[in-house]
């Protein structure tokens, strides 16, 4: 949905895809695993266990930093970056052009808040 959001828009972005490494046992064998329960939980289906050997491999080659020594990781081919900017104002013109009431409030402190509901 973002990415075709991002082209409907104009909004710079690439699906240039991202490799979250470990580089602690701990990591590797606690937190990667519980990366990618978090991710499938999320929808994202496409997270890939990969060992440290395949990371190297050419397949990963525009992922991989030769300088990054890990233990593993997980691929994630579906990530990307946007411009925040050019998004974020996106999502404002959409907000006014709906004729919603809406505030903008910058530069101002959170003082507290509720959760109303559980939808």
């Amino acid at each position: 949905l973002l990415y075709s959001y991002c082209r409907e828009r104009n909004i710079d972005h690439r699906n240039c895809g991202k490799l979250i490494v470990a580089t602690t046992p701990y990591q590797k064998e606690v937190g990667l695993p519980r990366l990618l329960e978090l991710g499938k939980l999320n929808g994202v289906d496409d997270l890939r266990l990969v060992s440290r050997e395949s990371i190297m491999e050419d397949r990963y080659s525009d992922v991989y930093e030769e300088n990054v020594h890990c233990l593993g990781g997980i691929y994630s081919p579906s990530t990307g970056i946007v411009d925040v900017h050019g998004f974020v104002t996106s999502l404002l013109a959409d907000v006014e052009e709906s004729n919603v009431d809406f505030t903008l409030a910058l530069n101002c402190a959170v003082e507290g808040g509720a959760v109303i509901g559980n939808d």
